[in-house]
């Protein structure tokens, strides 16, 4: 990524609509979308590409990709982001899913999440709260109502935006959906005019705070217009006629999760910065500071002989390949990843080769780059498990 210079606006900001923004930084020619994992090496490296230009509003601070465009995007069935592979994820999710159905009563409601994906919270929704869950996608087909424990669940294949209901509903949820859309105001407001009043939405987003404070940089994706920190979140949200109950960090601070009421829709005024200003003012210096970092160690274990592979094939590697290009090309020939709907399937950008884990009992590599440090002790495990010796170093290691 380069930083810039004099970047004009193409698009205002998504939380307060002002036009005025200041730039961080940018880069050319990134996959859009980063989990549409092709079926060849070839059909991979010619991946539909965009540019990214990361600004900060100059009214709220909130930091968004001005250079995106929608048109772009084509979310399909052979998208594939599920995280319930994993052990670690599956329980953080049941352990947030009872604790809504015990704080908020979620039992015998009508619940819409937008952007559904494979639906595996909804589905744990309804089975645990006996409700009623729709799920709206339009990477999805759409699947009758399958009976879930006491519950219900169907999935429709089209977006949230374009469907029309025809009584009021109990409870919205959505998960990394939000940062997604360039008008999420108007997605926010829809749900709050569709939820009865005093009803629930549950939203859940990448940490904003998180990537420009502690340099989570391999978050950045084409995909995401917009990087919520708490205070834009909530001023979204208010602004969308919600009453906040709750909004903090979770997962190892990588997620921001709101719970919030619908009530009257109030306008949200607010002297703090989306993003602390010192954050937003270091961050280009620290960013070109870490990719140089990076090319200089892949580098070093290319000229070394030393054998590389990275473990987690989602949006953080295809934005660490991608941008670290062609040193991680030249240095990182495969990606690990437990989803088997994955395996042997090619990361889009770059077009290395997706494998189970077993994979490396033959590679034998010296080195596995962990994509996210919240799965480092499941991997640990794993690898003990074939067994491989290797040394395992995280995304986001500092460098001494």
């Amino acid at each position: 990524m380069n930083q810039p210079a004099d970047a004009v606006a193409v698009i205002a900001c998504p939380v307060c609509g002002s036009s005025e923004c200041r730039p961080l930084v940018g880069a050319r020619d990134v996959p859009v979308i980063a989990c549409l994992f092709a079926f060849s090496r070839e059909e991979a490296l010619a991946s539909p590409r965009g540019d990214i230009e990361l600004v900060a509003c100059a009214h709220c601070d909130h930091v968004y990709n001005q250079a995106f465009a929608a048109e772009k995007l084509s979310y399909t069935g052979a998208y594939e982001n599920t995280l319930g592979f994993s052990r670690r994820h599956r329980a953080y999710m049941e352990a947030k899913v009872d604790r809504l159905i015990a704080q908020h009563d979620l039992r015998d409601k009508v619940i819409v999440e937008i952007g559904c994906g494979s639906a595996d919270m909804l589905r744990y929704l309804c089975k645990a709260g006996a409700n009623r869950g729709i799920g709206y996608d339009p990477s999805q087909h759409t699947v009758a109502p399958e009976i879930v424990g006491a519950g219900s669940v169907e999935i429709v294949g089209m977006s949230f935006d374009d469907a029309t209901f025809g009584a009021k509903i109990d409870v919205v949820c959505s998960q990394h959906v939000l940062e997604h859309l360039p008008q999420p105001i108007e997605t926010l407001r829809k749900a709050r005019e569709l939820l009865v009043w005093g009803g629930l939405a549950y939203i859940e987003v990448p940490n904003a705070d998180s990537i420009f404070r502690d340099m989570n940089i391999w978050d950045l994706t084409y995909e995401h217009v917009s990087y919520f920190s708490q205070e834009s979140l909530a001023r979204a949200l208010a602004n969308s006629g919600f009453s906040i109950l709750r909004l903090n960090s979770s997962f190892g601070d990588q997620y921001l999760e709101a719970e919030a009421e619908a009530t009257a829709l109030t306008e949200r005024t607010s002297t703090q910065s989306a993003v602390p200003s010192d954050f937003l003012s270091a961050f280009p210096d620290r960013y070109r500071q870490t990719i140089d970092d990076w090319r200089r160690r892949l580098a070093d274990w290319r000229s070394d002989d030393r054998k590389v592979v990275l473990w987690g094939a989602g949006t953080k590697a295809a934005a660490f390949l991608n941008i670290l290009a062609p040193n991680a090309t030249e240095c990182i020939e495969y990606v690990i990843d437990i989803n088997p709907r994955k395996t042997d399937r090619f990361i889009p950008g770059t077009g290395q080769q997706i494998k189970q884990p077993v994979f490396l009992k033959r590679y034998r590599p010296d080195i596995v780059v962990v994509m996210n440090p919240e799965y480092i002790g499941e991997i640990e495990e794993q690898i003990r498990s074939l067994p491989v010796r290797c040394e395992l170093v995280t995304a986001t290691a500092p460098f001494a």
